[in-house]
């Protein structure tokens, strides 16, 4: 039996391609006093958490992540929680506050 797989996606130009597929291109907008934007939502067969880093100094530091759960191996409390741990270490890493919202599902069959 294969291990379940997490698709972590850290290529600015494919994640955007699925925030523009889930209609998502405007929810990641840098805000004032924050370093870091994040939002979940479902996009087809997944559960999807993106995050956007923005405004630091190294442009290395920036970009986007798509983190990508399948629906038929990941329950929408098991996503959350990982979810909530990607989140959390952002916020360690950072200095300021991450901005964060979740998106009702999006059904792009």
């Amino acid at each position: 039996m294969s291990q379940p797989t997490v698709l972590m996606i850290e290529d600015d130009a494919q994640c955007l391609r699925i925030l523009s597929e889930a209609g998502l291109l405007n929810a990641l907008t840098p805000r004032p006093g924050k370093d870091t934007a994040c939002t979940s939502f479902e996009h087809g067969e997944f559960r999807c958490l993106a995050c956007y880093h923005y405004g630091h100094t190294n442009p290395a530091d920036n970009g986007y992540l798509v983190v990508m759960m399948p629906k038929s191996i990941f329950s929408e409390q098991d996503a959350a929680v990982f979810f909530a741990g990607i989140i959390s270490e952002f916020g360690q890493m950072n200095q300021n506050p991450i901005e964060y919202s979740s998106i009702a599902p999006v059904t792009n069959s």
